[in-house]
């Protein structure tokens, strides 16, 4: 094998990429020419038997990790040839490193390199406030924030593969971690919001510029500016008088984006609140398809920079078309992002994440959107971990060079890209939510497993919900979940790594299957006064989720040690924590009750009643944490 391009950066990327290759396949014993044809918007491969010779041509070095990717796709017995066109001009992918989980540097490394192999262009590192500023003591402190050399290490290894790495941070809302510091009382809204028209919020959003700006290489900035719905709602009324939101957004936008020029930034924001400012019929959600924005104050808007709309669950094409339609009262400048749905829960949603996305880029291919991105967010504590989100970072990519893709592409270019013979299993884990009965691809997000891993085994708190869907599927939820934890049981040959995830799930089917009745196991007792089945409960049954809970904590947390740093875990060990403590008093109390105590099991006493009136189990999403562990004040 050898590289005939003289060129220093080729060769870097090219040695980097065949390196990461050798690593899952057999590289063809080959001569290597790379051709880049700047105003060609393809990429191809062409392999020349006779020479036994490869000639890879391309617009951009961005794109020769991926065109890497399709040697395993070449006749190597005959002279073949593959093409394929570059749909969206950049491709960019999102890493959410502020809800607890601030990966390692190596592992957003090890991101950087799955982009290059798959075709994306652009990496967007959020941090709310999980970067160090050297003049604000309590920016990012005790988070495990990154310091300007770890920024600065992300940046020049990316710049090998030639990806652009943006910073994205929030000027306005998401901003509870760090708003929660006293010495931010000055600049303060509410809990998450910074106070507008005040002069300190412009200098310290000023120091939070200038210190990416001395990090990062690109000039491009993402400033946030979504969900801002507590804007001018708090402590601004203790100042001034009332005044409208579309109003206090337009001035706010205008004052960043001038502290982004003059430090020479160029400044990107998310729409949703903008968009929703503008309605003139103030129709409710984020992006009503019937708004009529307001021409006179879109008008007034900078014109000059970036306006990203996201959508998660639109399942319309044209409804896309129409909100991008909308947009270009904006400005001229139109971004598009969409979810792999790995958020407020323990399992990944790819069903949403697909029938939301391909519509989506259907749209924007339309439209000729100029960026495309997929982000990765962590709400409610990241306990779904990134590597989840790599199924739908590759079906994205893929159709960000394909007009048609199915599951079966997937699994052929993740085989390429990342793991031979998993993708299909991983595809699977959508049915620890999707039960049957639940919508195809779960659109409402359905989380069955959430709610009987963490609810208490005494409160009961989804045991009317579990009840009412067993009746009425004819289903045992126990066998469910003991099925699939066999399902997750694999002598397959994968990396150490994607053991390890495939274990975790093992270990999670497997706490559902003995917890899922446990609540109205306990309760039937009960009420029965059956003696030897709550001595059978508490001398078996529930030690044995106790060794069950204890080995799935262990499992998640030697994948959060391989991805993130040590901040963070502490949220999701004292949900462990607690969960194994209930279930010890658990024990204590059924003990206490055999031996006379009758109020020891009185909350079994109480009747049972469904979470959400008209809202079934197959539709039921309570992604919070708080809301399904307590029924307390919390």
């Amino acid at each position: 094998m050898q590289l005939l391009n003289q060129e220093v950066d080729v060769h870097e990327i090219f040695n980097r990429v065949i390196k990461y290759f050798s690593q899952k396949h057999e590289i063809p014993d080959a001569y290597f020419r790379v051709v880049i044809k700047a105003k060609e918007p393809a990429l191809s491969i062409r392999w020349h038997q006779e020479q036994r010779s490869v000639t890879i041509t391309l617009p951009n070095l961005v794109y020769l990790g991926r065109c890497l990717s399709h040697l395993w796709d070449l006749d190597l017995a005959h002279n073949d040839y593959f093409e394929e066109k570059i749909i969206f001009p950049e491709v960019a992918f999102s890493l959410d490193l502020s809800r607890n989980a601030v990966m390692k540097v190596n592992t957003v490394k090890q991101f950087i390199m799955y982009m290059a192999v798959m075709g994306y262009t652009h990496l967007y590192l959020y941090m709310e406030d999980t970067f160090l500023v050297s003049s604000e003591p309590y920016h990012g402190y005790l988070r495990g924030s990154y310091s300007r050399t770890d920024l600065k290490e992300i940046v020049d290894y990316a710049a090998i593969f030639q990806i652009e790495v943006v910073p994205c941070i929030q000027t306005l809302a998401h901003l509870d971690q760090l708003l929660k510091w006293s010495s931010y009382e000055s600049v303060r809204e509410d809990q998450s919001t910074l106070l507008v028209d005040e002069p300190k919020t412009y200098l310290t959003i000023e120091q939070w510029l200038r210190e990416l700006r001395a990090i990062f290489t690109t000039r491009r900035i993402h400033v946030g500016l979504d969900e801002a719905s507590g804007v001018g709602r708090g402590r601004y009324l203790q100042h001034h008088a009332y005044q409208s939101q579309d109003e206090l957004m337009t001035r706010h936008i205008i004052k960043v984006v001038a502290i982004c020029k003059k430090l020479d930034l160029e400044p990107e924001i998310w729409s949703d609140f903008l968009y929703h400012a503008l309605d003139k019929r103030h129709l409710p959600g984020y992006y009503p398809v019937n708004a009529e924005l307001d021409q006179q104050l879109a008008a007034k808007l900078p014109k000059d920079i970036a306006y990203c709309y996201w959508d998660y669950g639109e399942r319309n094409e044209a409804n896309y078309r129409t909100r991008l339609q909308k947009h270009q009262l904006l400005g001229p400048h139109i971004h598009f992002a969409s979810a792999a749905h790995i958020f407020g829960n323990i399992v990944p949603n790819y069903g949403k994440s697909w029938q939301s996305a391909a519509p989506g880029l259907a749209a924007c291919q339309q439209e000729q959107v100029e960026q495309v991105m997929l982000t990765t967010w962590g709400d409610d504590g990241q306990e779904t971990n990134h590597l989840l989100a790599l199924p739908m970072m590759q079906m994205f990519a893929e159709r960000c060079y394909h007009e048609e893709v199915d599951l079966s592409l997937g699994a052929k270019r993740f085989s390429d890209c990342i793991q031979a013979g998993i993708f299909l299993k991983l595809w699977h884990l959508n049915h620890l939510n999707e039960l049957p009965g639940v919508e195809p691809d779960n659109y409402w997000m359905a989380n069955p497993s959430k709610l009987i891993l963490w609810q208490d085994p005494l409160l009961g708190l989804f045991d009317k919900d579990l009840e009412l869907y067993q009746k009425e599927y004819k289903l045992d939820l126990t066998k469910y979940y003991a099925d699939q934890a066999q399902l997750f049981r694999t002598n397959e040959r994968y990396s150490t790594t994607w053991c390890q995830v495939i274990e975790f799930y093992h270990c999670l089917a497997q706490v559902l299957a003995d917890k899922s009745n446990l609540g109205l196991q306990l309760r039937q007792a009960y009420l029965k006064r059956d003696q030897a089945k709550l001595t059978e409960l508490q001398t078996a049954t529930i030690p044995r989720l106790i060794n069950a809970v204890v080995q799935l904590q262990q499992r998640h947390y030697q994948l959060w040690q391989q991805l993130y740093r040590a901040n963070g875990w502490e949220t999701l060990e004292s949900r462990y924590a607690t969960l194994l403590s209930r279930l010890r008093t658990t024990i204590n109390q059924i003990e206490q009750y055999q031996q006379g105590d009758q109020e020891s099991l009185l909350a079994l006493r109480e009747p049972r009643r469904v979470f959400e009136p008209g809202t079934p189990l197959v539709k039921l999403s309570v992604p919070n944490y708080r809301r399904i562990a307590f029924t307390g004040y919390n």
